[in-house]
């Protein structure tokens, strides 16, 4: 592997190893209400996972609907989240100061093994305001979003705060790119308003025969949480009691993608 062409597992394994200990962030009170997401790969027609994020208080909780069956619970107020596997039935815990402290060091390792492209990608964008369309392109990475903006602007701005936590999770998990472009787009919406209803992403790693990834996620906004969603949160509450803890890098299998 050349240089110039780490891989995205590879910064991850590599970055895993600066996790420091917890910190507390800042809180945020707001109404409750729903978002439900289905992700599709390229240009599939059935859904490759679905997810319903309930925003209840402080606390945020995401359901894998479709797909590993996983719930992540995150604390706004306490800047904690947890990890639960329901298949597994086990569970980790880390801290929002420890994805800050990753994503630096995931940033500090790619720009010194030339992958500037992975950790600051440069954007030209451009925003239909008629249509409601942004579009974020760089030379491996792009962005074409749908906004709406919602009748309550601080659903918009909770919804950036945890998609931005959440994007910074998910770039612990290979072979997820990873996740300054996304924090680019949420910051890019959020700066207007929005709440985005349509995401694709194309991701190209070059090289002569390699095929442009692409990625496309839906999302509805709901106002209200049912009972069967609190019955959710319940359960929830429940797991986290009763499920075994492991490290994070236990619980994402790093050891066996590190010996890949």
């Amino acid at each position: 592997m050349s240089r110039s062409n780490m891989s995205s597992r590879k910064l991850i394994v590599m970055a895993f190893a600066s996790i420091l200990p917890p910190v507390v962030a800042l809180p945020l009170v707001a109404q409750d209400f729903r978002v439900d997401t289905d992700v599709y790969l390229g240009n599939e027609e059935e859904t490759y996972s679905e997810h319903l994020t309930l925003f209840r208080g402080t606390v945020v909780y995401d359901f894998a609907v479709k797909g590993p069956d996983e719930i992540t619970i995150l604390n706004l107020q306490t800047g904690e989240i947890s990890l639960l596997d329901v298949k597994r039935k086990i569970r980790a815990d880390l801290t929002t100061k420890e994805l800050l402290e990753f994503s630096a060091r995931i940033k500090a390792i790619g720009t010194t093994n030339q992958a500037e492209d992975l950790v600051a990608p440069k954007f030209d964008v451009t925003f239909d305001e008629t249509q409601g369309l942004l579009e974020l392109s760089s030379r491996k990475i792009s962005y074409r979003a749908n906004g709406i903006k919602p009748s309550d602007p601080t659903v918009a701005e909770r919804y950036r705060e945890f998609t931005d936590w959440y994007a910074r999770l998910n770039s612990m998990r290979p072979p997820n790119p990873p996740h300054f472009g996304r924090l680019e787009l949420n910051s890019e919406l959020a700066s207007r308003g929005l709440l985005p209803q349509d995401i694709e992403r194309t991701v190209t790693h070059g090289g002569l025969f390699s095929k442009p990834q692409k990625a496309r996620s839906h999302h509805v906004v709901g106002t209200a949480i049912s009972g069967s969603d609190r019955r959710r949160i319940d359960e929830a509450g429940g797991y986290l009691v009763s499920f075994a803890k492991v490290s994070p890098a236990e619980y994402m299998q790093l050891g066996k993608l590190a010996a890949q």
